[in-house]
């Protein structure tokens, strides 16, 4: 396979809301939006030359958004 290549973005943010210390935190993975390949899946029965042919592995979202909100009690 192919180097995987990932660009994230990563922010967050200490406060307080209500008296309580809380943290915001963002994040987004895969910036660039690069279709990166995990591995191949190999069919189980050879095809009619005999080869086994494989099929790619991706990721199911090309990106992923997180909103994170932790509050101490």
């Amino acid at each position: 396979t192919r180097n995987y290549m990932d660009l994230s973005l990563n922010i967050s943010y200490l406060t307080t809301i209500f008296k309580k210390a809380t943290i915001v935190y963002t994040s987004l993975s895969n910036v660039l939006g690069r279709n990166n390949i995990y591995t191949y899946r190999y069919y189980e029965t050879p095809n009619q030359e005999g080869v086994y042919e494989s099929m790619p592995v991706r990721p199911e979202a090309s990106r992923l958004f997180l909103l994170g909100l932790f509050i101490t009690l």
